[in-house]
């Protein structure tokens, strides 16, 4: 494999982790108790809730995803990086 497409495949996974961290966390809601499918926006997400929502905010199922390529991403431009940095000398 080429040293420019293990550059990308580490930014992709980076990129798939960090895009997934955004749907990673958040009120976790049943058909019972969220009238829409988009839940509506934080408004309604506070009515549902009550006023204090933290108790119900957690881990969804992307983070499960997100967290492993995010590190996976981090591991994998870091050593690419450090592999760069020996061959320049530093520079």
């Amino acid at each position: 494999m080429s040293r420019g497409l293990v550059w990308v495949s580490g930014g992709v996974c980076c990129a798939i982790g960090l895009l997934s961290l955004i749907y990673s966390f958040g009120p976790t809601y049943t058909e019972g108790n969220c009238p829409s499918p988009s839940c509506a926006g934080i408004n309604t997400a506070l009515s549902l809730a009550g006023w204090d929502a933290m108790a119900d905010i957690g881990l969804k199922d992307p983070a499960f995803i997100a967290i492993p390529m995010l590190g996976l991403g981090m591991m994998v431009l870091v050593g690419m990086n450090a592999v760069a940095w020996k061959q320049t000398g530093g520079y």
